[in-house]
């Protein structure tokens, strides 16, 4: 364990393996058995050990990934013994505008590593937004409350937004894996089998960037969209 950063970790029930506590700390802090009696009955009864999850350079990032694994672990039935929802201190905390202002800028310009951004997108991956979360995100976006509300877009910008918009589709068109010799039926398909298979950041733009000719491979293989000539095996 790298006792110079900030670290998010588990405890898991030795009796089944399952986690009841979800923590973030930094030096022996994962450690620390002074902890709440709902958190002591069930060690004492089930006995625990210590799952490290990730390691982080701020504590920030550290926080987020905290409260994305409680609320990921809450919502597969896991019995968390996590008073609030992780972050600094209870859930609905409210923070002087000087506070966030001060929150923003310690986080402005950072060049978060690979590995760290590979955590933060791990962390919610799987999580799924509550019904309430995305009814206000719909209604931000309706009426006056839209970003283009009463905006004349020139004809440059309207081309470019229906170019968008049709190009969201492309991950539904058949690829072909020339390397495997495996027919994909959409892009999206592709991509989950590459991230079962040792690429976590794959994604559909770059295996559409190849089947495009704009480059020559993407994760090691050469990519083509589905032809009606000539047989394929099906994936």
């Amino acid at each position: 364990m790298n006792l110079r950063f900030f670290y998010v970790y588990t405890h898991i029930r030795r009796t089944d393996g399952q986690p009841f506590y979800v923590g973030k700390g930094k030096e022996r802090r994962a450690y620390d058995r002074k902890r709440s009696a709902h958190w002591s009955n069930v060690a004492k009864k089930h006995g625990y050990e210590i799952v490290f999850k990730a390691w982080f350079d701020d504590e920030a990032s550290a926080f987020f990934y905290e409260r994305a694994l409680i609320s990921l672990y809450r919502s597969r039935g896991y019995e968390l013994v996590n008073r609030t929802d992780g972050g600094e201190g209870a859930s609905g905390a409210v923070r002087s505008d000087e506070t966030k202002q001060k929150m923003s800028a310690s986080m402005r310009g950072k060049v978060r590593s690979e590995s760290h951004r590979l955590n933060l997108s791990n962390a919610k991956r799987g999580v799924r937004a509550s019904a309430e979360t995305r009814l206000k995100q719909s209604l931000v976006r309706k009426g006056s409350k839209h970003h283009y509300f009463g905006k004349q877009l020139s004809e440059q910008h309207r081309k470019a937004l229906s170019e968008a918009r049709a190009g969201r589709n492309l991950g539904a068109v058949p690829v072909i894996c020339v390397e495997l010799g495996k027919r994909f039926d959409s892009q999206s398909l592709a991509v989950a089998w590459l991230r079962e298979h040792g690429h976590p950041r794959a994604s559909t733009g770059s295996i559409c960037d190849v089947a495009k000719g704009s480059r020559k491979t993407a994760y090691g293989y050469h990519w083509t969209y589905l032809s009606t000539e000539g047989e394929h095996n099906e994936f």
